[in-house]
């Protein structure tokens, strides 16, 4: 069992230094390309997001530990209004770019960036969460520092939503001059996500033999590497916060990989002291793909929730 747990554990976080071999062979730009290129490919009727790629720009900083984060931005002339994209497992800040360009529509500027052992940073343990958490600190200190800021709006996507719900029970987002966050496809239980991904990588696995699996893995993270990814838990957290900025949950009931009562539960847990929260929950999507299956209402409906907050 500890051996397969081993495994398991470094083909995880593996399969992200992988990609990063990969990506390291091109620019961000050509990378965008590439995906601003399927996205038009995937909506059709002559969708285009219209992105000036000369404005287009590579910045790096250090995160809590040292490790060195890359990210991208986009600068809408003399705007000081950011979004800032958060990424999922296994992919990237150039997908998270091009997943909330649109926004771009409404004058804000674009700031994407890599979590650790994910694209162009530097490796580390995967946490889903705990320590992507920091990694979004240092990202909103980074910005802040080197930018006149108005205000932030978060977009995150699967992990990068989990992060964002996170982050949004913490005591950091005024300091950051986050007001608004959209919160597409996340995750309630580490435990749950983790077995999803264990079964993706070993079909054998059954329920039982996962959740044993699952156990073991977390005792790696604390005994092998000094990680608690059990850190403060969004139902914790919920349960002591007294305010936070207004999130728009969506989701798609066809969604395998995360479950879309996850997100009516954080929803949920956060009426208590959010009155105004959104949520929608699609029919019909996979797993983050309700912009490209439904990009008008999408749009619109996110359109409409960032024009209300000023």
């Amino acid at each position: 069992m500890d051996f397969l747990v081993e495994n398991l554990f470094n083909i995880i976080n593996k399969k992200n230094n992988d990609s990063r071999e990969y990506l390291s062979k091109f620019k961000s730009k050509d990378l965008i390309k590439l995906y601003d290129e399927a996205v038009q490919s995937e909506i059709g009727n002559g969708f285009n997001l219209n992105i000036d790629y000369d404005r287009i720009e590579e910045v790096s900083f250090k995160t809590f530990d040292d490790k060195q984060l890359k990210g991208v931005y986009y600068k809408n002339k003399n705007s000081k209004k950011w979004i800032v994209a958060l990424h999922g497992y296994s992919s990237s800040k150039e997908s998270s770019f091009i997943s909330s360009f649109f926004l771009s529509k409404l004058g804000y500027n674009v700031f994407a960036f890599d979590f650790r052992n994910h694209g162009g940073s530097d490796p580390s343990p995967i946490t889903l969460g705990v320590h992507e958490q920091n990694d979004l600190n240092y990202a909103l200190d980074f910005l802040n520092k080197n930018f006149k800021i108005k205000k932030v709006v978060l977009i995150g996507y699967s992990m990068g939503a989990h992060v964002l719900n996170r982050y949004s029970l913490s005591n950091q987002y005024k300091k950051h001059k986050v007001k608004l966050g959209i919160s597409d496809s996340t995750f309630l239980h580490l435990s749950e996500v983790l077995k999803t991904l264990l079964s993706s990588y070993a079909k054998i696995l059954n329920n039982k033999m996962s959740e044993g699996i699952v156990k073991k893995l977390l005792e790696i993270y604390n005994k092998k590497h000094k990680i608690d990814v059990l850190e403060k838990s969004i139902i914790e957290s919920s349960s002591i916060c007294k305010k936070s900025f207004p999130i728009f949950f969506i989701h798609s009931k066809e969604d395998v990989i995360t479950s879309y009562k996850d997100s009516e539960k954080i929803y949920d847990l956060r009426n208590v002291f959010v009155k105004n929260d959104r949520i929608k929950i699609f029919e019909k999507g996979e797993h983050i793909r309700t912009y490209i299956e439904h990009n008008e209402e999408y749009t619109n409906m996110v359109f409409d929730f960032v024009k209300k907050k000023k």
